[in-house]
């Protein structure tokens, strides 16, 4: 059914993203695009990263047999619709840049992002939330290192983003100094005269004694801290 909605949207020239890494080791292909398609569908063309010419992968590749929701595998396609409206991509840019401001204040009964995000983090840790979590109980990546990745992978993969805005808005100036914040940001991470979330103990490398020492977790709350004040400075630079 999705390989003929596929074919389909195909037709109208209209490319469906996905996120896949296949069941091929020689396909490990993450974000890209299916652009054609070959053989009634049997094998799909794609594009991602900085490819210019497509590339072909069988369907039993791409969607392994017997595949459930269940595996482990990472399977996406996102179906965009019909187009809505025409916009230059430097308009869409501009758009996600002045978004920034909007998203990392959000606040909702559920969850938080941006500088909220970041103080409600420590504040949990320096509170005490760990003291009450046992080693058998303890799960770093659901309790702790997932937003290690999210800081880290927003601190080091932005720059490109940002660059490619500034280089289709040339006016946007303003997103220099973002780019700074954000590499400041990559330092408190890794790389801060051993005063960084990693040196600190409060990286990927954290530990539940590290968690629940009072003095420990405090320098840990007090990195956190400072990169909910670098994104404070980002929504008040484009603002």
């Amino acid at each position: 059914m999705y390989v003929q909605m596929l074919m389909a949207y195909i037709d109208k020239g209209i490319p469906v993203i996905f996120n896949d890494y296949g069941n091929n080791p020689y396909h490990r292909l993450g974000w890209g695009v299916l652009v054609g398609d070959a053989d009634y569908g049997k094998t799909l063309l794609y594009m991602g990263g900085f490819g210019t010419e497509p590339d072909s992968i069988s369907v039993e590749d791409l969607l392994p047999k017997g595949y459930t929701e269940q595996d482990s595998h990472c399977h996406g396609w996102l179906f965009v619709g019909e187009q809505q409206d025409r916009k230059t991509l430097a308009k869409i840019y501009r758009e996600r840049i002045l978004s920034l401001p909007q998203l990392l204040t959000y606040d909702s009964e559920n969850y938080c992002f941006g500088v909220k995000a970041f103080r409600a983090w420590a504040d949990r840790i320096e509170s005490g939330f760990f003291e009450h979590i046992t080693l058998e109980k303890l799960d770093n990546w659901g309790m702790h290192t997932v937003y290690v990745c999210c800081l880290a992978t927003n601190s080091g993969g932005c720059e490109g983003f940002l660059e490619k805005a500034l280089a289709l808005n040339p006016n946007m100036t303003f997103i220099n100094t973002i780019i700074e914040l954000y590499g400041q940001t990559g330092r408190y991470w890794n790389d801060d005269n051993g005063t960084d979330l990693e040196a600190l103990g409060g990286g990927f490398n954290v530990t539940l004694e590290a968690l629940q020492d009072k003095g420990k977790r405090k320098k840990i709350a007090d990195k956190l801290r400072s990169f909910a004040d670098r994104m404070d400075e980002v929504s008040a630079v484009i603002t």
